[in-house]
């Protein structure tokens, strides 16, 4: 039972039970001789099993080796996905703080000239008021004459 197999006599099935090319699982022995090994990943019988069982075995494997491929390819693709949606988002992410860092150059940009065109604003009202004032000054200077 187990991992301890006994065969009897023959030394085929004996040979398959010390290859050690996966775990047992089953071991069946008929009555006429035949026999099959039941691994993980595969199966082998001797020569006169029945064909039908062997083929139906023989798809049962086949069926599982092209499920576990196909999930395998499954989960390879959705790997791939989740990195390349992961790589595009990180692109965004680069382009929009890139995006945002020129806009605020463009406001900060802006809002010098505006300080600028405003500083040049009062410079000219600052000089027109007193210029007004001066000419003020002369009218009185020139009426108190």
């Amino acid at each position: 039972e187990g991992t301890s197999w006994e065969a009897g006599d023959n030394e085929h099935i004996d040979k398959e039970l010390r290859n050690n090319s996966g775990n047992i699982h089953d071991v069946a022995i008929a009555g006429d001789g035949t026999w099959i090994v039941i691994r993980d990943n595969k199966f082998v019988a001797s020569e006169g099993v029945d064909s039908s069982l062997d083929d139906q075995l023989t798809k049962f494997y086949n069926d599982q080796r092209r499920r576990f491929n196909n999930r395998k390819r499954e989960i390879a693709d959705a790997r791939r996905r989740i990195t390349d949606e992961d790589e595009r988002e990180h692109r965004e992410c680069e382009e929009r703080e890139e995006y945002e860092h020129q806009e605020a150059m463009k406001m900060e940009r802006m809002k010098r000239e505006c300080l600028g065109r405003l500083r040049v604003q009062r410079e000219a009202e600052a000089a027109r008021l007193n210029a007004a004032s001066r000419v003020s000054a002369l009218e009185a200077q020139v009426e108190g004459r």
